[in-house]
């Protein structure tokens, strides 16, 4: 071992053989950032300085609560954004005129405004859009009906003037 190169991507490689080796699945985080985003590692340490890394990780976790079921959380998401009816039957149980998200999490490149996933349940979770993870402006509560993600509620706040 000792005349093999210890390059990142070996190494990279290496941990994905062994993931899969273990009966863990890896997950592209890069498929839960909006294409419009900062990039991934910016983000994660963006949520991290602001405490918001633990539901960040979670959500990409394959052994987070909201990700075990028969649905996902992660699954529903990406099912949403691919499936325009899919994503209308399960926001239909809210009966307002949403603003569009792809829910996935996004920070824009002056690090103000945001959109990202937060206290994530077995059976519950929310998706929230707000300025600098701090001042909401939208709240996207879902929970988990017989093994199926819907959206069943949403806030707005006012106070972004």
């Amino acid at each position: 071992m000792k005349h093999i190169k210890k390059s990142p991507l070996i190494i990279a490689l290496f941990l994905a053989v062994a993931s899969l080796c273990m009966g863990q699945e890896t997950t592209d985080a890069n498929l839960f950032v909006s294409p419009e985003s900062l990039p991934i590692e910016e983000l994660r340490d963006l949520f991290a300085q602001h405490g918001n890394i633990g539901d960040f990780e979670a959500f990409l976790s394959d052994n987070a609560e909201c990700n075990q079921g028969v649905e996902p959380l992660r699954e529903f998401v990406l099912h949403m954004n691919a499936d325009p009816s899919f994503k209308a039957d399960r926001l239909k149980k809210v009966n307002q005129g949403l603003p569009y998200t792809d829910f996935l999490f996004f920070m824009d490149k002056d690090k103000r405004l945001t959109r990202y996933w937060r206290n994530l349940r077995a059976d519950s979770a929310e998706y929230a859009i707000g300025w600098f993870t701090s001042d909401l402006i939208y709240v996207f509560q879902f929970r988990r009906i017989k093994d199926e993600w819907y959206l069943t509620g949403f806030l707005e706040h006012n106070n972004r003037y």
